[in-house]
Formats: structure tokens, C-alpha cells, sequence
């Protein structure tokens, strides 16, 4: 009890959970799980070099960077992730829009909001299971196996050709 007598609940020692009050209640189940996705999402920028696509170094390095740093439970990366992710739901589409044609842009801009989506899920507010199953849910749905028929569909016409 304090001066007002409001109860107050003080965190057991050693409690699994919130690693810091600037981390609103995200846990470090949810830090590892956007690391995980954030290194895949990495890897398969790397299969698109055998497509002949060529990655984007500089967010590639920063995926990577950001993935270590989530590994370490670093707060400060997670708001830099969460900046990243509303960034990237928001700019990326537009970008695609103007540079591709339309099919291309809808499918790219799918698979980007899902990414962006699953870690915005993980690393915004409290973590809830329903929330850690949800985002990856949606990053294996409409990233990895979209992902996977685009490099099948790539593979399948370089090897008509």
C-alpha cells in the first residue's frame, strides 16, 4: 500500500514477460518471433538474387541489424522496427504502384502489408497468444508460400525459356 492506499502489484522476481515498462507490455516471445521473421524475410531477399532480382542492401543490412537487436531484447529496436513497418506499409505500395504494373503492385503490396503487418502485430502494445498465432499465420499465408509460388512461377519460365 502507498500513501493514497491504492494497492499496488509489484512483479514477481524472476517473472517471464515484460522486459521493460518502455516496452508496453511486449514480451520477449514476441522480440524473437519479429527477429525470426524479420532474418526470413531477409533469406528470401537473397533467393530473389537467383531470379535475377537484386535486394536492397541497405534494408537487407537493416533487417539483419534489427533481427540482432530484437534477438537481445534491445527496446530501443523496437520502436525502430515498429517505424519501419508503419514506413513501410505506407510507402512501399505506393512505390510499387508507380514503378510496376498493376498486377505486380498488388500482388508486391500484399505481401508487403502482411510483413509489415505481422511484426507491427508482435511488436505493437501487449503481447497476446492470439496475437503472436495471427502474425504468423499471416506472415506464412501471404508472405512465405507467396513468396514460394512467385520463385516456383520465376523458376518454371527461366527454365521454358
Amino acid at each position: 500500500m502507498n500513501n493514497l492506499n491504492i494497492p499496488v502489484i509489484e512483479p514477481e522476481a524472476g517473472s517471464r514477460g515484460v522486459i521493460q515498462d518502455s516496452n508496453n507490455g511486449v514480451t520477449p516471445i514476441a522480440f524473437r518471433v519479429a527477429a525470426g521473421i524479420l532474418f526470413t524475410s531477409s533469406i528470401l531477399s537473397l533467393v530473389s538474387l537467383f531470379f535475377g532480382s537484386a535486394p536492397n542492401v541497405v534494408a537487407l543490412l537493416i533487417d539483419v541489424w534489427l533481427g540482432i537487436s530484437l534477438l537481445g531484447l534491445n527496446a530501443g529496436a523496437r520502436r525502430f522496427a515498429l517505424f519501419r513497418a508503419y514506413a513501410g506499409a505506407i510507402v512501399w505500395p505506393i512505390l510499387l504502384f508507380v514503378q510496376n504494373d498493376f498486377m505486380t503492385a498488388m500482388i508486391l503490396t500484399v505481401i508487403q502489408l502482411a510483413y509489415c503487418g505481422s511484426l507491427i502485430l508482435l511488436l505493437q502494445r501487449e503481447t497476446k497468444n492470439w496475437k503472436i498465432y495471427l502474425s504468423l499465420g499471416i506472415f506464412i499465408i501471404f508472405v512465405l508460400c507467396a513468396m514460394s509460388v512467385l520463385f516456383l512461377l520465376a523458376f518454371l519460365g527461366s527454365s521454358a525459356q
